[in-house]
């Protein structure tokens, strides 16, 4: 497998991909499947402790899913398919704990409705009601100005509205491709 080493650089005249542990690798077509990474939106305290993309690492989502279990608050941008996925597991998975303090969700979505770029009005409907049932309050109609806090995010500020409280903050806005390698060697 020549993915587990990873590849630092290609040389399209040679036709040869040199991994991360110095093996070069001769190829006659070579396809680049990178993968991609969370979009996280230019907001000003993004980078804030505790506030976290969605990467399919199993590391990463174990780290969040620790940070989730010590929170009381947490915020989840976006209401497309991520951000509902997600408003709606951390909901499940504080329903079934063991008697802490209830775990406040709320889903921040700067469209009239979660879903909208995918769905018909009344599925949208639909899905946040379903939403509310199981104790996520849902927000819409508001973009995010800041991501508030000192090392650890606080705080979820929102545009004509009050600061949301949050322990933590899960961005589920979409993805960006990884177009960096392909950058790298002059590919359009």
């Amino acid at each position: 497998r020549l993915n587990t080493a990873g590849v630092a650089g290609i040389d399209r005249r040679q036709k040869t991909a040199e991994l991360a542990d110095g093996t070069r690798v001769a190829y006659d077509k070579l396809i680049l499947a990178t993968g991609s990474r969370p979009a996280m939106p230019p907001i000003p305290g993004i980078e804030t402790g505790n506030v976290f993309g969605i990467k399919k690492e199993p590391e990463h989502l174990e780290m969040i899913h620790a940070t989730l279990k010590r929170s009381r608050r947490v915020v989840v941008i976006g209401g497309g398919f991520i951000g509902v996925e997600m408003a709606e597991q951390i909901a499940r998975m504080a329903a079934g704990d063991d008697g802490r303090e209830a775990l406040r969700v709320t889903l921040i979505e700067m469209l009239p409705n979660c879903l909208m770029l995918a769905c018909e009005q009344e599925f949208c409907t639909d899905a946040e009601s379903e939403l509310r049932r199981l104790g996520v309050e849902v927000v819409t109609g508001v973009r995010v100005e800041a991501i508030e806090g000192n090392g650890k995010v606080t705080g979820v500020r929102l545009s004509g509205r009050e600061t949301v409280p949050a322990d933590a903050v899960v961005v589920g806005i979409g993805v960006v491709p990884n177009i960096e390698l392909a950058q790298q060697v002059g590919l359009a």
